[in-house]
């Protein structure tokens, strides 16, 4: 609710909005492909120095939020906790660059402990901040970047002019925005590590790329979604419940990493504890190759820049290096794989190398979802003018109002965060990559502990008679 807050002197106080209120005020519509826009800007700023990408960042907001001026602003850390300093400054206000203030009843304070987004009226009256600036805010729209719990700083956009009214979408941008401005700031915190610590840098684009994909998606969905306020839930749910997957998905190999790092740099560290430790550390910088290799082929997906370099293999080539990739997993938990291959050549014109990852991501999701039961069933076969391959588990299954939704991003048969692991992103990229080839892949369980069966058929290569 509206509310004023006056820190000294006398007169009228500063009138300080809620999310709530926000909410309340007449709104624009997004514009998707502008932020689509500026999204590929700032991701592809990160191999630029870190000052730039600070800038980028406010001048993006200066640009989505129609502002006056823009800017982010720092706490100051260890170094100066007692200050705020503004790293980046874009509009009217540019010339405030790396300006530094007192932190104890600053607006980045006030957002910060609101941990959500905050607009200003007549900013001035309460703030000392304001008092020399010209031109004089007239409204200043703030939301807080947090680090998990730890607290960053703030993205602020400014009006100079008294017609000028932020309203509920600009929130809902500046939200977006202080994700990136977060991962940003993990990147240029990290820079100076070891090598070893390559995987956290991965970590922070990790979080760009998911930002983007998902943006991405909301985009694509978004004209059908408006007819429903119950898909809309729906959407948000899940974009939640994905980024938390990914956040619990990130933290279990950076911890790792981080203690096996620590034992290797460790003079007291035997040989043998070090010669143990390095493969479990490159397991983990494997598994987040795995995950953001996942959200990119996502994205090049959705632009359309996935391609496929096809030459004439047989199916059953394929099929067998993808099962040496998970023969050792497969062998390790005790599964017993049955294999049924027919002895004429399955010829198709495919690459050899998406193929074997089309079976190799079904094979992983058998695998994570069998349960109790340790068989898997393998068949390839001829039907028609087609090759066809099935992969079937004998696990928990699939219920019947999730059997349609299975291949959308961010859906699990098991939507937990301790259950299977992974985003949810394997089965969106088997089903792309079969259209790519001309085929398609169906699903089919008899419900919850009556296993799944996924098919995949693929048009044959004619021979001439």
């Amino acid at each position: 609710m509206a509310h004023t807050v006056r820190f000294s002197g006398e007169g009228i106080a500063t009138e300080i909005l809620d999310a709530d209120d926000i909410t309340r005020r007449p709104s624009r519509p997004p514009d998707y492909a502008a932020e689509n826009r500026a999204l590929t800007e700032l991701a592809d700023a990160l191999t630029e120095d870190g000052k730039y990408v600070w800038n980028k960042i406010a001048g993006v907001t200066l640009r989505l939020c129609r502002a006056g001026s823009a800017l982010v602003a720092l706490v100051g850390g260890a170094v100066e906790p007692d200050r705020v300093r503004w790293q980046a400054v874009a509009g009217a206000w540019a010339h405030r660059f790396r300006e530094t203030h007192v932190r104890e009843n600053s607006p980045t304070q006030l957002v910060l402990k609101a941990r959500g987004p905050i607009l200003l009226r007549a900013p001035e009256r309460s703030f000392p901040v304001f008092e020399p600036m010209s031109p004089a805010a007239k409204e200043v729209m703030l939301v807080p970047i947090f680090l998990g719990d730890r607290a960053i700083g703030s993205l602020w956009a400014i009006a100079h002019d008294a017609e000028h009214r932020f309203d509920a979408e600009d929130a809902r941008v500046l939200g977006t925005l202080a994700h990136f401005a977060a991962a940003v700031f993990l990147m240029s915190e990290r820079s100076g590590a070891a090598e070893g610590l390559r995987a956290e840098r991965l970590a922070a684009l990790n979080l760009m790329e998911d930002a983007l994909a998902a943006r991405r998606e909301t985009e694509r969905t978004t004209a059908a979604l408006l007819t429903s306020e119950e898909r809309l839930r729906e959407a948000d749910r899940r974009k939640n419940h994905f980024l938390a997957m990914l956040g619990h998905e990130l933290r279990n190999p950076l911890a790792a990493i981080r203690g096996g790092m620590a034992l290797l740099q460790s003079k007291k560290t035997s040989p043998e504890t070090r010669a143990a430790t390095l493969p479990i550390v490159a397991e983990q910088v494997s598994h987040m190759e795995r995950l953001v290799e996942d959200l990119l082929d996502i994205t090049r997906i959705v632009e359309g820049r996935l391609q496929v370099r096809k030459e004439r293999i047989t199916v059953q080539a394929a099929l067998s290096r993808a099962i040496e990739m998970i023969q050792s997993r497969a062998d390790a938990e005790g599964f017993q794989l049955n294999l049924r291959m027919p002895s004429e050549a399955l010829e198709v014109f495919a690459d050899a190398v998406r193929l074997t990852q089309i079976f190799a991501n079904l094979l992983t999701n058998a695998l994570k979802y069998s349960g109790g039961a340790r068989q898997i069933d393998i068949t390839a076969e001829r039907d028609g003018e087609n090759a066809r391959v099935k992969i079937r588990d004998y696990g928990p299954g699939i219920a019947p109002e999730l059997l349609a939704r299975i291949f959308e991003p961010f859906v699990q048969a098991t939507p937990s965060l301790t259950m299977q692991g992974g985003l949810g992103l394997g089965l969106t990229v088997v089903r792309q990559l079969v259209a790519l080839h001309g085929g398609q892949v169906e699903v089919f369980s008899g419900g919850e502990l009556k296993g799944s069966e996924f098919v995949i058929s693929l048009p044959l290569i004619v021979s001439a008679k």
